[in-house]
């Protein structure tokens, strides 16, 4: 046991004397590290923000000289500890001399890009070099996305008042009045008002403020509104190019924000007004819902009703087609029908005329011009039918025809006139109870109908009627017709062809089944 003993002190004394010369040894260089630790700190004032996305926000970088010598600090945003990407920070990282025991307050922006779901720590480091030697500190900034706040309800308060209705001609007035209800100032941001393009929007006084098709910055007199304050706008609506009938909706819309929170919100008010256009319905009613059930029918029933007036009561007072509809469609339907049908190209053509678009917008102007344009173009139409029945006229065999007009258009083709297709038998049309023999010769058929009329003389009344005689059968049997119209018609009046009418006196429309015994004969001849 004593030896035991003597042995434990033994190395006692060993660990003791090992120990005395190692401390001696580490306490300078503790100590320095101590000190260079210690020369400069840095911090962040404040060191933790919650920020929203978007939001930029400065902070102060305090860098403070604990030695006794003057150092130069240069400050870095060296490294993040989570995502980084959302905040920003603008630094200045030039060089700074911090005196003995001073202080230096670097600012520092902080932009919160968008929305983090962690918080983000931004660390800085701040290197110094001095008499007393280098080193380094190290500054946190804690970045929070914080919950966006919400606005207090019904902050401002839009109402609307004035007109509910407005005629084309006419106008209206509309006055917006936005009204704070909260217990904080308001400022309003944006003021937009929204409507129909074909209107126009003016302040009362006649002014007008930023404008596009369809929307107008609101100029406010005051864009701060305290507790229970209020503002108003009055507005003038017009339509200088027409309206189309119906409810136009106007909508002003306003961004604000409170003063005390920066809480930004939004309000909006409406105000309708219904359109119409002076006449419209008393020009529909004219017609009837029946005919008229919009007024782009107008202008097709108006060119209907004239030309039909014109042509049956006027010039030539008689269609040459049967117009009566079937008898299952009524006279006010089929009018209808067409009427629609006409109305067709007139939105073109009233484009065409004016540049005007009714079918966009239009006004009481537009109605009193498209009922002028749907008369307009039925006098031309009636006039360019009559132009085209007198050319049709003059070529085709038509019934009444005199002799002379019907001998120039049968010369008027290389037809042979000595081969004309007869009948030596007819019913006369003006007396069908009797039979009537006679030869007419056919000039066209149409169906049941047949068209007819004598046989053509020409007197040979004249000097040298042998040479005449001679002259107008070669010209007949040689088909030189053109040459034997002129041959005949140079001649005195007493010469003109006239009728042979032992049957009918004229051309005369007549019925096929009244027509016996056809054979072929020359439909014109020359009487002694």
């Amino acid at each position: 046991m004593s030896g035991l003993r003597r042995w434990s002190v033994i190395a006692a004394w060993v660990v003791a004397a090992i120990t005395g010369l190692l401390i001696p040894a580490a306490m300078p260089v503790s100590a320095a590290a101590t000190a260079a630790a210690s020369a400069v700190s840095a911090s962040y004032t404040p060191a933790e923000l919650e920020m929203l996305p978007g939001e930029t926000r400065t902070v102060a970088l305090l860098v403070e000289n604990t030695t006794g010598v003057p150092v130069t600090a240069t400050s870095t945003v060296a490294q993040t500890e989570g995502n980084s990407d959302p905040v920003t920070i603008g630094l200045d990282e030039t060089a700074k001399s911090i005196p003995a025991g001073g202080s230096v307050a670097l600012e520092a922006t902080v932009t919160l890009v968008h929305r983090s779901a962690f918080p983000v720590t931004v660390v800085t480091t701040v290197a110094y070099t001095g008499p007393g030697g280098s080193g380094s500190a190290i500054a946190s900034l804690k970045v929070t996305s914080g919950a966006t706040p919400t606005a207090a309800p019904g902050a401002l308060v839009i109402t609307a008042s004035g007109d509910a209705a407005m005629v084309d001609t006419s106008g209206a007035d509309v006055i917006f009045t936005v009204q704070n209800n909260g217990a904080t100032l308001q400022r309003i941001t944006t003021a937009t008002l929204t409507f129909p393009t074909f209107l126009q929007v003016k302040l009362a006084d006649g002014s007008v403020s930023k404008e596009s098709a369809g929307t107008m910055t609101v100029p406010f007199t005051t864009d701060a509104l305290n507790a229970g304050n209020g503002t108003a706008i009055h507005l003038r609506v017009t339509a200088p190019k027409g309206v189309q009938p119906g409810n136009a909706l106007i909508t002003l819309s306003l961004n604000y924000d409170d003063a005390v929170s920066g809480t930004p919100a939004f309000s909006t008010g409406t105000h309708t007004i219904g359109l119409t256009v002076f006449g419209e319905e008393a020009v529909k009613g004219a017609f009837g819902a029946a005919l008229a059930p919009a007024l782009f029918v107008v202008p097709g029933l108006l060119f209907v009703l004239v030309l039909w007036f014109l042509w049956m009561h006027v010039y030539p007072r008689r269609f040459p087609v049967d117009m009566t509809p079937p008898s299952a469609i009524s006279a006010a339907v089929a009018l209808a029908i067409l009427g629609v049908l006409c109305a067709l190209p007139f939105p073109y053509l009233y484009r065409l005329v004016t540049g005007r678009d009714y079918i966009v917008v239009y006004s009481f102007a537009d109605i009193g011009l498209m009922c002028a344009l749907g008369i307009a173009v039925a006098v031309v139409a009636w006039g360019a039918g009559l132009g085209i029945r007198g050319i049709v006229r003059r070529y085709r065999f038509m019934p009444g025809d005199p002799a002379p007009t019907t001998f120039r258009k049968l010369t008027r083709g290389r037809r042979n006139l000595t081969q004309v297709q007869n009948a030596l038998h007819v019913r006369h049309a003006e007396d069908p109870k009797d039979d009537i023999d006679g030869t007419v010769f056919i000039l066209r058929v149409d169906g049941t109908k047949a068209l007819v009329c004598p046989k053509i003389t020409t007197p040979t009344v004249v000097e040298n009627n042998h040479q005449y005689s001679l002259e107008f059968e070669r010209l007949l049997t040689g088909k030189k017709n053109r040459k034997l119209y002129r041959e005949v018609t140079k001649h005195e009046a007493a010469t003109l062809p006239r009728y042979d009418s032992s049957s009918v006196s004229a051309v005369a429309a007549v019925d096929v089944a009244d027509l016996k015994s056809f054979g072929r004969g020359r439909i014109v001849d020359q009487t002694g």
